[in-house]
């Protein structure tokens, strides 16, 4: 959502980069979500959690706040 929220937005969302493969649970994520975690890692939006992203697991409330600080704030 965040990504496509980017794009809407005019953000780059071009930014790539091998960071999101420096992940212990890369590999648990979705192929279809891979763009948009890649764009997240390397935006700032997310940073995971003990070297985790935790892609099959639900946000708290403050996660999404967070998140929409990042994007929003381009932090």
């Amino acid at each position: 959502i965040l990504y496509r929220f980017a794009k809407l937005c005019g953000m780059d969302t071009t930014q790539a980069g091998m960071a999101i493969r420096e992940y212990a649970d890369f590999d648990s994520i979705p192929s279809y979500a891979g763009t948009a975690m890649d764009w997240a890692v390397n935006a700032g939006v997310l940073q995971g959690s003990n070297n985790c992203l935790m892609p099959n697991e639900s946000c708290t409330r403050a996660q999404i706040v967070t998140f929409l600080y990042r994007i929003c704030s381009g932090k």
